[in-house]
């Protein structure tokens, strides 16, 4: 029988192994690295968890959207920020990601900001946007990344609107 170490938890998912315990109350399964230079066993960085106070700002066909970072980092400096973008309703019957029109700048996928411009809306549509947080670990985690998300809707179409200066090169 495998013994925890101190700080972990048995998983009751799977029993034959350890979790890290989080803040959050999320559980982090352990692998089996085991150091070189001592022979112990010794965990693995947990992920990130979830954005928080994700505010939006709505223009017509655009927003920005804004947050402020995860309570944990996992322990590391690598956090970075995932926007998923789903567009709702519309007589599909719930929410599919929106398509490639969709604008956002500075990106949409490894932002280092808290912050992000989308463009290219449909007028009078609802979405709902996830903030999700990653880090250098959160590939192997065989859990989906913590996200903040908000709900919008779109206001009826403008004239395109040049884009905001976001302070980016």
């Amino acid at each position: 029988m495998q013994v925890c170490v101190k700080g972990e938890v048995r998983d009751q998912a799977a029993p034959r192994k350890c979790a890290v315990l989080l803040s959050t109350g999320a559980l982090v399964l352990e692998t089996d690295y085991v150091s070189e230079f001592s022979g112990l066993r010794v965990p693995p960085d947990p992920v990130p968890s979830a954005p928080r106070n994700v505010m939006s700002s709505v223009n017509e066909t655009s927003l920005m959207l804004e947050w402020t970072p995860p309570r944990e980092s996992g322990g590391r400096d690598d956090v970075v920020y995932n926007v998923i973008c789903k567009s709702c309703g519309g007589g599909r019957g719930g929410c599919t990601r929106c398509g490639d029109n969709v604008q956002f700048v500075p990106r949409q996928l490894g932002l280092t900001d808290t912050r992000v411009y989308i463009s290219e809306l449909l007028a009078h549509t609802q979405y709902t946007f996830e903030v999700q947080a990653v880090n250098g670990v959160s590939d192997q985690s065989p859990y989906s990344p913590h996200y903040a998300s908000v709900n919008i809707t779109t206001n009826q179409a403008g004239s395109p609107d040049p884009r905001p200066s976001l302070g980016y090169p």
